[in-house]
């Protein structure tokens, strides 16, 4: 009796906490202010920049510049405009509605 409130307990708190997870999750793709943070967060990471004007993730995201900069490939995007359709999401797939790009610049380079 004892450990079926143990694991009563210890379930409704991990549920809680997804939850919250969740709804976190949500707010950082679906808002302009939650995607501001979400790419301060992504331009931490290494050979990353993005520089953010306005637009949600998830639906139309404006950005003023790009750029990826990996070992043999660097790429940089200048006024990048998307729309982006993530029902298709359920199908395993990404529909981009529009896709417009003042400036595109892929050099590759050997090792």
């Amino acid at each position: 009796m004892i450990w079926r409130k143990v694991i009563y307990v210890a379930l409704s708190k991990t549920l809680k906490w997804l939850t919250l997870l969740l709804c976190l999750f949500t707010v950082l793709v679906t808002t302009p202010i939650g995607s501001q943070l979400t790419i301060s967060l992504v331009n931490n990471i290494d050979g990353i920049n993005a520089d953010y004007k306005a637009g949600a993730l998830i639906r139309d995201i404006e950005l003023n510049s790009f750029d990826l900069n990996l070992a043999t490939i660097d790429i940089k995007v200048i006024d990048l405009v998307a729309e982006i359709d993530f029902s298709c999401a359920w199908r395993k797939s990404l529909c981009i509605e529009t896709l417009k790009i003042a400036d595109f610049s892929l050099p590759l380079y050997q090792l």
